[in-house]
């Protein structure tokens, strides 16, 4: 299931991506082209979220751990850099909220997915 997401997600991103050069490339209008700019941007963030989604499972899963273990020490790194730099603050914030995004993204694949 998860290589199908991925999958899902690259082609989403592919199509946005591909949409965005015939945009500029013909000149059509910047409504296209900025709806296409934004698609890379919001798809190709969360088809890297995914990667490192699925890395650290498949970490966790591949030295017989728990992947909480895992995003515990990602956000207690987290937690220190913000404490140690606070010009960190926002892209961390940033990071998180792409993790979320992707979440909701991938459940509404799985979702639409599930219902055919």
């Amino acid at each position: 299931m998860t290589t199908v997401i991925l999958n899902k997600l690259f082609i989403i991103t592919l199509s946005f991506s591909f949409l965005w050069l015939v945009s500029d490339q013909i000149s059509a209008s910047g409504q296209l082209s900025l709806i296409a700019f934004f698609g890379v941007v919001l798809f190709g963030t969360t088809l890297l979220a995914e990667i490192l989604f699925q890395s650290i499972e498949y970490l966790a899963e591949r030295f017989s751990h728990d992947s909480k273990h895992y995003w515990a020490l990602i956000v207690m790194l987290s937690i220190t850099t913000m404490y140690l730099r606070d010009d960190m603050t926002g892209y961390i914030g940033v990071f998180f909220l792409v993790v979320i995004l992707r979440g909701l993204i991938v459940g509404t694949i799985q979702l639409l997915s599930s219902s055919r």
